[in-house]
């Protein structure tokens, strides 16, 4: 193995998503309603409005099962049904490393699909029972940089090569009066983030939400929302 920290101008650094693990999980949705139909004519599925959220070794997946239902009525004419169906689960992610486990702020790739729509169906009484599979397929990833050789007869490939990086604190202090006997808790997280690349410098915007929790004189423990951009 050759160590390429010695190859002197020939070696970059690139930006890349290092798989850290991966999680599958079936889920069944079940349904049933009357339909004034003699004949189901199919149930078209998809997903919609999904989100993931990484949690220290596990994903919570939310979205929705939009359905199309296309039957034949009891007037003989076809007719169209849309609905849907929102669900939410758990989501276990094996590491690639064990000693390396997934965590929050790592980035989720959501590849779920819908595994198969069946459904039973009663003329006489109009009864429709479906049944949604949904395979939930969650990949999380997490951003790094990698020094990596140059090698003009190898391989092309396409990436993001990192110019340069720099980091900052900033300090932000803010004073109010609160209607408190204690303070119970204070997060703060960032949100629209937003970076403007100039010569030599990048300007950074964004917004400090906070969310102070606290006993007031009242002995409730209300909670104020507070922006600083």
């Amino acid at each position: 193995m050759v160590d390429i920290t010695q190859v002197q101008g020939q070696t970059t650094t690139i930006k890349v998503e290092r798989v850290i693990g991966h999680g599958t999980r079936q889920l069944l949705l079940e349904e049933t309603k009357t339909v004034p139909a003699i004949k189901i004519v199919d149930i078209v599925a998809t997903l919609t409005n999904m989100k993931t959220i990484v949690k220290n070794g596990k994903t919570i997946v939310q979205g929705t099962v939009h359905k199309q239902v296309y039957y034949i009525g009891t007037d003989d004419l076809e007719h169209h049904m849309a609905e849907d169906i929102a669900f939410s689960d758990l989501v276990e992610i094996i590491p690639i490393d064990p000693a390396y486990p997934v965590r929050e702020g790592m980035n989720p790739q959501d590849l779920s699909t819908i595994e198969n729509v069946v459904w039973e169906f009663d003329p006489a009484t109009g009864t429709l029972i479906q049944k949604v599979i949904v395979a939930l397929n969650i990949k999380v990833t997490e951003t790094q940089q990698l020094l990596v050789a140059l090698d003009p007869y190898g391989q092309w490939i396409k990436t993001q090569v990192v110019i340069g990086e720099a980091t900052k604190q900033k300090f932000i202090e803010e004073r109010k009066v609160v209607p408190a006997v204690k303070i119970v808790d204070v997060v703060a997280r960032l949100t629209n983030m937003k970076a403007i690349v100039k010569t030599g410098k990048v300007i950074v915007q964004g917004t400090l939400h906070k969310q102070i929790y606290y006993v007031g004189t009242d002995n409730l423990v209300p909670y104020i929302s507070h922006p600083c951009p």
